[in-house]
């Protein structure tokens, strides 16, 4: 027997009226109630109804395809217009990134990874380093012209590893990076030019040995650079 009343009336049943939350759709004798959001029927296995709005499914929650997206089953925000998983990527200004950087020029605005910058001193091709040896009889690496700490190289080294490594914000990374090779340009002359070097009588042989990290910088800094970058920085927070 059909139902009545509203109040008798359940999902599948046919009768004049149909309870709150449910629509009649059907003719004649194939009319039943059936769920409905906002006065339009819906389907319950597909769909799901929010403030009488019509919204798709995702698994068993309810997402709005219009800033949300559904992937293997799981709700996510967009970016953009690409779906993202926050737990593995950001989202800025529209587009998605992951903590691998691959191309410096797409990570901008990068974040420091904990524990870095690392240092490890001065560092060149063993090739290079042993035309230093035979040519200025170089020490050690750190410092290549004499025994003494006023004279060594390796703290300035290390500076240069932190500029590297240090995760640059802006757009001018081959800038960002003339100035850390400047910097430790500098560093090393002045090393060069300090009374303890001079009293030695080595403010020659220091000299050509600066200019030979140098070059070693402007022939490998690039690419030092972005290993840096890459190793010590991420794109998301």
């Amino acid at each position: 027997m059909s139902c009545v009343s509203g109040d008798d009336c359940v999902s599948g049943e046919t009768g004049d009226e149909c309870p709150p939350g449910q629509v009649r759709t059907g003719w004649l004798l194939w009319k039943k109630c059936v769920p409905a959001c906002g006065g339009k029927k819906y389907n319950l296995k597909k769909q799901c109804c929010v403030n009488e709005n019509i919204l798709k499914k995702c698994g068993a929650e309810c997402y709005n395809p219009e800033t949300e997206c559904c992937k293997d089953g799981k709700k996510y925000e967009k970016c953009g217009e690409k779906c993202h998983n926050p737990k593995k990527e950001c989202c800025k200004e529209g587009k998605k990134y992951t903590d691998k950087i691959t191309n410096l020029i797409d990570c901008p605005n990068r974040y420091q990874k904990p524990g870095t910058p690392t240092t490890n001193g001065c560092s060149m091709p063993w090739y290079a380093w042993a035309v230093l040896q035979i040519k200025y009889h170089a020490i050690t690496r750190d410092n290549p012209v004499s025994t003494m700490t006023a004279t060594a190289f390796g703290p300035y080294c290390n500076t240069h590893d932190i500029c590297y490594g240090t995760c640059y914000s802006g757009t001018d990374d081959p800038g960002y990076r003339k100035g850390c090779d400047e910097t430790f340009g500098k560093n090393m002359l002045n090393v060069c030019n300090s009374p303890a070097t001079v009293k030695l009588g080595l403010q020659d042989h220091c000299t050509d040995i600066q200019i030979q990290y140098v070059g070693q910088t402007m022939q490998f800094g690039e690419t030092n650079y972005t290993k840096a970058q890459q190793t010590s920085c991420k794109c998301c927070p």
